[in-house]
């Protein structure tokens, strides 16, 4: 197994998962470099909005909005990614 080369945090913003139908959550994860290949961790920590624009102006200064990757979770909008 390759060596974690560098850890970074991403925040993910869900629309009406599955877990919580009636809402938008915003879930924190790890990003964990291992060799070529990235490996997202979720933390378990996330908090409740009720819309996406509250979700996104919680976001903290200098995140960097990554989009949507094609095989990601219907209910995730986007992905944000912030300096460790």
């Amino acid at each position: 197994m390759a060596a974690i080369i560098k850890v970074q945090y991403c925040l993910v913003i869900y629309d009406r998962p599955d877990e919580f139908p009636t809402e938008v959550i915003t879930a924190l994860h790890l990003l964990a470099l291992r060799g070529d290949k990235v490996q997202t961790v979720p933390t378990g920590l996330a908090w409740h909005h009720e819309s996406i624009d509250e979700a996104r102006r919680h976001l903290p200064r200098g995140a960097v909005c990554f989009g949507r990757n094609p095989g990601d979770d219907p209910a995730i909008v986007e992905t944000w990614g912030v300096r460790s």
